[in-house]
């Protein structure tokens, strides 16, 4: 393959994958106003969190859930004590709801 022949290659494949995205960007949109999501995530975090948390209260440490999930054991500790956190404001608010503003 000579340089000319590799510029025009290049060329070419930038032609095409141009092509590509504009027929990606379109498909995208016909789903989207169809309502379906074109890049649903792969997990739902919420409830992977949601999980690794309950390990964590079951016992586990952090290394063996960070394990199980395919994360850093420092991770697992942020996303559990994120879901701490937000399961005491939800207890608050329906301990509130529950018995009013004391």
């Amino acid at each position: 393959m000579t340089v000319e022949q590799a510029k025009q290659d290049l060329a070419a494949c930038r032609s095409e994958q141009r092509t590509l995205r504009k027929k990606i960007d379109e498909l995208r949109k016909f789903l989207r106003n169809n309502g379906i999501d074109p890049d649903p995530p792969a997990v739902d975090l919420t409830e992977r969190n949601n999980a690794m948390y309950s390990r964590y209260l079951d016992g586990l440490t952090w290394a063996e859930i960070a394990s199980e999930f395919k994360l850093s054991k420092e991770r697992v500790k942020q996303i559990c004590n994120r879901v701490a956190v937000k399961k005491e404001k939800e207890a608050r608010r329906r301990q509130k709801e529950e018995f009013g503003d004391e």
